[in-house]
């Protein structure tokens, strides 16, 4: 996650990582470089944290959550 949110014009890094212990469970980390406010955004889907370092666990397919987070990010600039 540092890595990627030390690339030049990042705002937000997404971890999405499938939960092999439970079927369509996906947990979701978010780090900001401070403009964003991920923990409003993990708050959203059901999640907590910090404005710069939050995360979630959102129930369905990697790809479905991957749209719907994304999509929240994006109403987030």
């Amino acid at each position: 996650m540092n890595f990627a949110r030390a690339i030049k014009d990042v705002e937000v890094a997404v971890l999405f990582k499938e939960n092999l212990g439970v079927r369509n469970e996906v947990k979701v980390n978010l780090r900001s470089q401070g403009e964003v406010d991920v923990n409003k955004i993990a708050s959203f889907f059901g999640g907590g944290g910090h404005k710069t370092a939050s995360g979630c666990t959102i129930k369905g397919n990697i790809e479905e959550v991957r749209r719907e987070v994304l999509s929240k990010i994006r109403e987030s600039f």
